[in-house]
């Protein structure tokens, strides 16, 4: 898979994963308002179910041809309270609060890290606290369909998105479906975005299925299952033991 895709899709995992635990409330318009409470509701849904684990399936494309993909792929996810991993192509992730380790596994690399701050993350992750902190440009609408309700938030200047949209299934709570709007250009390499037509949006669609509860064991988020520390080094343990190990953060 080409670098740019896997960067669209890490990009809308990344979105999911900060609204599960990244939604505030503010002084907002009342269908803003509205809003933010579905979100948060759903979040709730995700944060209070225990172990969960579901599919993800990926599409990518154009805002000017939108009904072709350009690349799609699968994935799996699993999460326990704040603990989450997920496999997606020949990439791998853990995250168990005092580390996140991810296993690329075309490289034969392992990256280990300290937990992110959300704050640093860089755009358009960053998207979910622009939408829920108040800021002028932004609106929201609520529609309901058979089965489902659709949160639909918009920009209309200054960002580097223009829309995102959540299908919630009113069945379990749980998201059925997410699409956004992203400005091309930002997800490219910085070297190259000077090339890319400013004014064009790749759409993320996002579905998610086959939600299972309890059906895992939490082994599955120890950084142990990829490397240990061994005389104040980190190594590789089977079956990665020809992997590269990178650490992102000092003193871990």
């Amino acid at each position: 898979m080409q670098p740019i895709v896997k960067k669209v899709f890490t990009v809308s995992l990344l979105i999911l994963v900060l609204l599960l635990w990244r939604v505030k409330t503010y002084s907002q318009k009342e269908e803003n308002q509205q809003a933010i409470a579905i979100l948060k509701k759903l979040a709730d849904r995700y944060r209070h179910a225990g172990k969960l684990s579901f599919d993800m399936r990926f599409r990518y494309s154009s805002d000017k041809k939108p009904e072709y993909s350009l690349d799609s792929l699968s994935g799996n996810f699993k999460m326990n309270d704040s603990l989450y991993w997920y496999s997606l192509d020949n990439t791998e992730c853990a995250f168990n609060n005092t580390a996140l380790v991810m296993l690329f596994k075309e490289d034969k690399i392992i990256y280990l890290c300290k937990p992110l701050r959300t704050e640093q993350s860089s755009s358009p992750v960053v998207m979910i606290d622009s939408l829920l902190n108040g800021k002028k440009n932004i609106s929201c609408s609520i529609s309901n369909g058979n089965g489902y309700t659709k949160i639909s938030i918009a920009s209309s200047a200054g960002y580097n998105w223009k829309k995102v949209e959540f299908v919630i299934d009113s069945s379990s709570g749980f998201l059925k479906s997410m699409q956004t709007w992203v400005k091309s250009a930002e997800l490219y390499d910085p070297s190259i975005k000077g090339l890319v037509d400013k004014e064009s949006y790749a759409i993320i669609s996002t579905d998610y299925y086959h939600y299972q509860q309890g059906e895992f064991d939490n082994s599955i988020f120890d950084i142990n299952s990829y490397c240990k520390k061994s005389e104040g080094q980190y190594v590789a343990v089977k079956p990665f033991e020809s992997y590269k190990i990178f650490i992102g953060s000092p003193n871990l």
